[in-house]
């Protein structure tokens, strides 16, 4: 640009030149169009300006370390044509919060549409928020420039690597009761006490249809089971922020992994649960009950895009405010840092399980009150591979 207009510059001083020592008629009109252009110029770009419009097409999934191709047109519906356009792409994770950038430079004629292509290849999961950042227009000399922002994003999910994890169920604090409890808003899968009635649904197990009812209302029913309170069990994922910001892409990456791999882990062997996290953006604590593979599936790219904030209120603080009245017996708690005092609080009243993601492997020192399993983003399988919560 400044090269552009130095360059202008000294051709216009040399037109001028031209004209005095010349003083010819030709050297004038030279000199006229030399001058004239800069306002055709500057009234082509801003007529141009807003005649400008932009759409996305991509593929709304991708896997870890896959290359994603994508299309950005833009229509010129402007009588003048456009030499050259420089659109500055933005890729946001939200989840682990990295941010990319991507400059993509075009010329488009009068009334025409453009079509240009972009890539994307990302080491982490979470779901990538793609914006034009800005779009910068040049004129026909390249002296003028205009900005604008279009509202314009989309939006594609990178899907975590989801590995087996084998999970045991212990015996939790809450198990001494003198009699069984049945939750009175959450189904289960205790068949000794009925939570409901529903009609039969393509992949109910036959167990649960219930004849009686089917034969007196002429169709399939099945029931629905409660859920013991003592055998409740809460996966809950830390939002907080307390690590370095180059280390949060590997370390959220690792944590989402491990979330949804034991959820699915759950669901596999048989074990209802609900996931919970607190919801830095809308300040809201959030739980999410999961029933089955499928429902998991079709949650994951809303858990994939849960943002994290830097020194934040931590989930596990805002989940003893919200559920301390009725407390899972069983909650497993990833997390980065050491849960301080409000995990020694939550540990006098169910069993804890601690995943904690490391970027090096640490020793654990002290006397714990918890069952603590400490994992790397390299040594995530292995470290998770058989889980006793």
């Amino acid at each position: 640009m400044l090269k552009t207009r130095i360059c202008y510059g000294v051709w216009l001083l040399g037109t001028v030149i031209l004209y005095i020592y010349s003083d010819s008629y030709w050297a004038f009109f030279l000199l006229i169009a030399s001058v004239s252009i800069l306002p055709v110029c500057g009234a082509a770009i801003l007529t141009t300006r807003h005649k400008l419009s932009y759409s996305f097409q991509a593929v709304s999934m991708a896997g870890k370390g896959k290359q994603v191709q994508g299309e950005l047109s833009i229509q010129n519906k402007s009588i003048f044509p456009v030499l050259k356009v420089c659109c500055c792409l933005q890729f946001f994770n939200q989840l682990t919060g990295e941010t990319k950038e991507q400059e993509i430079y075009c010329a488009i004629p009068a009334k025409k549409t453009e079509k240009l292509n972009w890539n994307l290849k990302s080491r982490y999961c979470g779901n990538v928020q793609v914006t034009i950042e800005k779009v910068t227009l040049y004129d026909w000399l390249g002296i003028f420039t205009l900005q604008e922002n279009p509202d314009q994003y989309g939006h594609i999910v990178i899907l975590p690597d989801i590995f087996p994890a084998n999970v045991q169920i212990s015996d939790s604090l809450s198990a001494n009761w003198d009699s069984i409890t049945y939750s009175d808003s959450k189904r289960g899968d205790d068949p000794s006490e009925i939570f409901g009635m529903r009609e039969y649904q393509e992949g109910d197990s036959p167990k649960n249809i219930h004849w009686k009812v089917s034969g007196k209302l002429d169709g399939l029913y099945v029931k629905e089971l409660s859920l013991p309170v003592e055998n409740s069990i809460l996966l809950l994922y830390e939002t907080a922020s307390f690590e370095k910001k180059k280390e949060t892409a590997a370390l959220r990456d690792a944590m989402m992994e491990a979330f949804l791999s034991v959820s699915q882990s759950l669901i596999q062997e048989g074990h209802l649960h609900t996931l919970g996290w607190y919801d830095q953006s809308k300040a809201l604590f959030r739980r999410q009950d999961v029933t089955s593979v499928d429902e998991l599936a079709e949650m994951t790219a809303g858990f994939l895009g849960i943002q994290s904030k830097e020194q934040g209120e931590t989930s596990l603080h805002y989940y003893l405010e919200d559920c301390i009245d009725n407390p899972y017996a069983h909650v497993v708690y990833i997390t980065a840092s050491d849960g301080g005092e409000d995990l020694k609080c939550l540990s006098e009243i169910c069993s804890v399980a601690v995943l904690q993601c490391r970027i090096s492997k640490q020793e654990v020192s002290g006397n714990l009150d918890h069952s603590l399993v400490v994992f790397t983003p390299e040594t995530l399988t292995e470290e998770l591979c058989q889980l006793v919560i």
